[in-house]
């Protein structure tokens, strides 16, 4: 299937899987390359000496593109981007920031550059930035969120509307049929983060993906909305977070009682109580773990069908 994000790329299939902190590490990137889409590693989980040693570690298990996430807001943001360059990465995602700031810089080096956003102004002004595509993120998404929440449905038609550079859908897509849906609102790629959690190549404790397994639709939560909104399961952690919200703590006390390595403590320690296990609404939908290129296959699939049953049914009400 070739759309322009599959020739920014020079992919087969218009599916990324995002840089997901501590999941998105290079078996999971590796796979999704061989299975013909692109992975990203998730900067942010990374010292630079660990980044440049993870993208070596995907180069030996693949020759397929890959990019690199990475978050602006990070404090070592700037090292990270110095890795990308050295190593001669092609392809970077960038969020939590200004496009303006590394933008220039990268496209000089000839990397391709897309830039997360939660809203068509901001897609507007990542265009005007020189960005050569943006990911429309609904507030259905795991992780980090914007302050201001829009869905999908809403989002992806609106940037598309906003901007002429290619437009990729993020947020509650794990299936085919919602894929079909993005592309029908105009996007021209999905970005697809929770799914591939549920992979056999993601390195994410076993416990945290019976969690996802276990999970309905109902069962996130947003805290830190006064702070800094992030979706995850609901669990002890995230009860005590809402608890002090509600009674008035104040962002220093919220932080203090957070403090550091939640996500860690899940993601690889298997602490699924009190680590910060983030994902998307979508898990409401996932009920087995597949090979990376078993997801893709399937999504592939099962997009196929989905426009399938609604030609047909057009095709029905002319006759």
């Amino acid at each position: 299937m070739k759309t322009r994000v599959t020739e920014l790329f020079g992919i087969e299939k218009p599916i990324v899987c995002g840089g997901m902190v501590w999941m998105s590490t290079a078996p999971l990137i590796a796979a999704v390359g061989e299975a013909g889409g692109i992975g990203l590693l998730a900067g942010g989980s990374f010292t630079p000496e660990g980044l440049a040693a993870e993208i070596d570690r995907v180069r030996q298990m693949t020759d397929k593109p890959f990019g690199v996430n990475v978050p602006l807001i990070y404090p070592i943001a700037s090292e990270l981007i110095d890795v990308i360059l050295e190593r001669g990465v092609k392809v970077v995602f960038t969020s939590a920031g200004s496009p303006k700031r590394f933008t220039p810089g990268l496209k000089e080096a000839g990397v391709s550059v897309v830039h997360v956003v939660p809203s068509s102004g901001l897609a507007k002004k990542c265009e005007d930035a020189g960005v050569d595509a943006v990911v429309a993120e609904g507030s259905e998404s795991g992780g980090h969120l914007a302050f201001d929440e829009v869905g999908t449905l809403v989002l992806v038609p609106l940037v598309k509307k906003a901007v002429s550079i290619p437009v990729i859908a993020a947020g509650g897509i794990g299936t085919g049929a919602q894929a079909a849906a993005a592309l029908v609102l105009g996007a021209e790629a999905v970005q697809i983060g929770t799914r591939f959690i549920a992979s056999v190549e993601c390195e994410g404790h076993e416990n945290f993906k019976k969690a996802i397994l276990a999970a309905r639709e109902t069962d996130t939560v947003v805290t830190g909305r006064a702070i800094a909104p992030v979706r995850n399961l609901k669990n002890d952690l995230s009860a005590a977070i809402l608890k002090m919200e509600e009674e008035g703590a104040t962002k220093e006390q919220i932080l203090d009682f957070i403090g550091s390595g939640r996500s860690l403590k899940s993601s690889r320690d298997g602490d699924v109580a009190w680590g910060t296990v983030q994902c998307g609404q979508v898990v409401g939908l996932i009920q087995d773990i597949l090979p990376a290129r078993g997801i893709i296959d399937l999504i592939m699939k099962e997009a196929e069908e989905a426009v399938g049953r609604v030609h047909a049914a057009f095709e029905a009400s002319r006759q």
